[in-house]
């Protein structure tokens, strides 16, 4: 079986973590629920958070990932985007936003993979 590529990976990263946010977008009770339990929810997720790691919702890119501690960017949902609730179309919202998906470190591992 062959390793996936940087690309590939740095890729998967972008798609699970705009996921995350689509869906707390689109449900304020696992918004809540990711704000409470961020380990826990981002597992149920599908995201790998390491053994140990501390994960802290945050709606600013603090960017100050370190050993212990993982900053995951919750922004808020936009005010043009406040009647929508499909997940689907929240998650190509939130794709059109490139820029900021792309400008912090990896929540879970705190690579600068989204950095790319």
């Amino acid at each position: 079986m062959t390793e996936p590529s940087a690309d590939q990976y740095t890729f998967e990263h972008r798609r699970e973590y705009a996921k995350v946010v689509a869906k707390a977008w689109a449900d304020p009770e696992f918004a809540q629920l990711l704000r409470a339990n961020p380990v826990e929810v981002l597992r149920s997720e599908g995201i790998d958070v390491p053994e140990q790691t501390r994960v802290v919702p945050t709606e600013a890119d603090l960017s100050r990932n370190d050993q212990d501690t993982s900053y995951f960017l919750l922004p808020p949902k936009p005010t043009s985007l406040e009647a929508e609730n499909s997940i689907e179309s929240l998650l190509q919202a939130f794709d059109r936003m490139a820029p900021m998906a792309t400008t912090h470190s990896c929540c879970c591992c705190g690579n600068d993979t989204l950095n790319e």
